[in-house]
């Protein structure tokens, strides 16, 4: 989700007087996912062929992938106390966007 700089830089909080929170846009979160599995996608077909070499079905599909992915995400938000700041699509003035 973000750069291990930034990892970094969020767990040594050196100022113990200040509360310091971190946020992150949820679309930012979408757009990581979908990179994710788009990701997980490409590298199928090299399961599949593991599964052959082995002769073992490793019970690993697309579906699994994806909610492994969702799942990952959520873990390394957590893991980094990252508040979501949710994204209303209906607040968008897409065709001011466009002008």
């Amino acid at each position: 989700m973000v750069r291990d700089e930034v990892k970094e830089l969020i767990h040594q909080n050196k100022f113990t007087d200040l509360k310091i929170s971190w946020y992150i846009p949820e679309i930012v979160c979408y757009e990581r996912q979908y990179q994710m599995i788009s990701k997980a996608h490409e590298l199928m077909p090299n399961i599949e062929k593991l599964e052959r070499l082995l002769g073992h079905n490793l019970g690993i599909n697309e579906l699994i992938l994806e909610e492994r992915v969702k799942d990952s995400i959520k873990k390394h938000i957590a893991s980094l106390n990252l508040i979501l700041i949710p994204f209303d699509a209906a607040k968008v003035n897409l065709k001011q966007i466009i002008l």
